[in-house]
């Protein structure tokens, strides 16, 4: 039987995709943790920890993840761990099966997720709290509002991280980030991981439908994602309306520099700039951070291989 479960759970997620989907049950991110870590520690090493938890609306094989916004439950979620002894880490999907309960199994090779660089030594530990709690507190840190003026959005990320600076999105610690989206517009929430209570709540604010502020605006970076083997750059424009120093570099989701886009006087006007993506170190999601005298403004950067 324990050959058989994984088996099964297996023919799930990459057989049948009308049949898989229909034998999914949506579960919270501490419902699939046990059985995920359980998993990582006796199939890659005994020493795991935990590194973040995430969520998209991605399709595995042709079964379309979903996320419940009312209930804070998805349909999967997944886990990274990472191993001291082994310096690397493993990624484990937790679905609950109809039937057969929470199960946990690796995503098919060549699967590509979006997920931070790996910090390291910095662990996602107890106590934090489940998914509702996080979505709910993302709501009323700001969320319920975007949600009452966009009625077709939804959440298309869900991320914990341990961050050990201050950064752009929130203050060192532990916390959720929970991105609302319907089309080119989107707000993102950063959670306290330990009370729910939202942060910081509206910094990533998308450019449609967003008046401009102090004649500055700055567009979303393109192609989203940004794919490392193409050999494209992304690209993206600032539009002034007078002559003023700006300050434009990427970080990543620890708020840590990866690059430097450009630093001094711009004159008034529209500019094209481009993020050469060879100065990006590995996949993941980035923000394009801009600062003024006045202003700071980010943009996300997906980068996959």
């Amino acid at each position: 039987m324990k050959v058989l479960v994984p088996m099964i759970v297996l023919m799930f997620l990459l057989g049948s995709a009308p049949t898989a989907q229909a034998q999914l049950t949506p579960l919270t991110a501490k419902e699939g943790y046990a059985a995920a870590f359980a998993k990582a520690q006796t199939e890659f090493a005994a020493d795991v920890y935990l590194a973040n938890i995430f969520y998209a609306p991605v399709v595995y094989n042709s079964i379309q993840v979903t996320l419940d916004m009312n209930t804070g439950q998805a349909t999967g979620w997944l886990y990274r761990f990472y191993s001291p002894s082994k310096d690397s880490s493993t990624l484990y999907i937790a679905v609950k099966v109809i039937i057969l309960g929470v199960q946990a199994v690796q995503p098919p090779v060549g699967t590509s997720i979006p997920l931070p660089p790996l910090p390291g030594v910095l662990q996602f530990v107890e106590p934090w709290v489940d998914s509702p709690a996080a979505i709910a507190g993302a709501k009323n840190g700001g969320g319920g509002t975007f949600l009452a003026a966009h009625p077709a959005a939804i959440i298309d990320l869900v991320i914990t991280i341990n961050s050990p600076v201050d950064n752009p999105l929130a203050p060192k610690g532990k916390y959720w980030l929970i991105r609302f989206a319907e089309g080119t517009d989107n707000l993102t929430c950063a959670v306290d991981a330990e009370t729910g209570v939202s942060v910081n709540c509206g910094s990533l604010t998308g450019l449609a439908g967003t008046p401009d502020v102090a004649g500055f605006r700055l567009g979303a970076a393109h192609p989203q994602p940004l794919s490392l083997g193409s050999g494209a750059d992304a690209e993206f424009t600032l539009a002034l309306e007078e002559r003023q120093r700006v300050t434009l570099t990427v970080v990543d989701l620890l708020g840590r520099d990866v690059a430097q886009v450009r630093d001094g006087e711009f004159e008034s006007g529209s500019h094209a700039l481009r993020i050469d993506a060879a100065l990006l170190p590995e996949a993941g999601l980035y923000f394009l951070v801009c600062r003024t005298a006045d202003r700071v403004e980010l943009r996300k950067v997906l980068v996959t291989r």
